[in-house]
């Protein structure tokens, strides 16, 4: 994952620093999961003295634990999923290998959560807030996957979800001065729009727009165009969607800037991408590609 924070070229470095607050706005299914996954196995690999905290709250502990184990081990999420009965031998070494990695760190630097243990925006401030007593020389970083699926969020009317929204939000805004060096947050937006979303979709999110420092958004080209997408490319004879991170808003450096990663999908992990004739290939790709967001995708029926 070192790519991911600390590439090759020193222009495509993605970097967050400390007491930010971070969205992170896509559609479903376009990859916000999987490069929060990324984030925090790297951080909590690399940083000694950091602790991850990651919220999921559309899939449970296990099957989040399970992710990361597939990506560690490039063993395909499906079959990290089976008994050790059913697991293919050749597999079983690579993920009993990533099995005794991440459980050097876990407890230690990297602990999952799921709505069973934190369901709300109270849940999450009170964890983090006990770490915080037993473990003062810690610092925090702190994830919550789908924020819009927390309990106190979709509780009540679509005004309330948007009162319940702003609340949570500045609650995790004011953790970043006080507790949490890093607070990423994902939100599903679920738009009617074609294709990337664009600064009106932003700034109806409402107070994502002007509470975070940093605002990306995740677009999966070819998950919302299918075979008319021109976001794909081949690893060897392997199919590979190119998948989009566009920074929208940062507190420093460049913003409008777009990343590229390629999609491994059985093994959920993302390659970053930095050679610069392959950024200007898939710039120019997704440059074509935006000619589709102005009519209708085709039917899949």
């Amino acid at each position: 994952y070192e790519n991911l924070d600390f590439p090759i070229e020193e222009n495509h470095k993605i970097e967050f620093s400390q007491e930010n607050l971070i969205g992170l706005l896509g559609k479903p299914s376009h990859g916000k999961s999987i490069i929060l996954r990324g984030f925090a196995m790297y951080q909590a690999f690399n940083n000694p003295d950091v602790m991850v905290f990651y919220f999921s709250t559309d899939d449970s502990a296990r099957r989040t634990i399970a992710w990361m184990l597939a990506g560690l081990s490039r063993i395909p999420f499906t079959e990290i999923m089976k008994s050790e009965k059913e697991r293919d031998r050749a597999a079983m070494e690579h993920i009993r290998e990533a099995q005794t990695k991440l459980r050097k760190i876990y407890g230690e630097n990297l602990i999952v959560y799921d709505k069973e243990q934190a369901f709300d925006t109270n849940g999450v401030i009170r964890i983090l807030n006990d770490a915080y007593r037993e473990f003062p020389n810690k610092r925090f970083i702190a994830i919550v996957d789908n924020l819009y699926n927390q309990n106190d969020i979709q509780s009540g009317s679509e005004v309330s979800k948007r009162e319940s929204l702003d609340d949570a939000i500045e609650r995790y805004k004011y953790l970043t001065t006080s507790r949490v060096d890093v607070f990423i947050n994902s939100l599903e937006v679920k738009k009617n729009t074609i294709g990337r979303l664009g600064e009106k979709d932003i700034k109806e999110t409402g107070s994502i727009d002007y509470r975070n420092d940093v605002t990306m958004a995740m677009f999966n080209s070819f998950r919302e165009f299918k075979q008319d997408s021109r976001m794909y490319t081949h690893i060897g004879t392997t199919f590979t969607p190119i998948i989009e991170l566009h920074m929208l808003k940062r507190k420093t450096g460049e913003v409008g800037y777009t990343h590229y990663f390629l999609l491994d999908g059985p093994c959920g992990l993302l390659t970053p991408v930095t050679d610069p004739e392959q950024i200007s290939q898939f710039s120019a790709l997704m440059k074509a590609d935006r000619g589709m967001e102005q009519r209708e995708p085709k039917s899949s029926g």
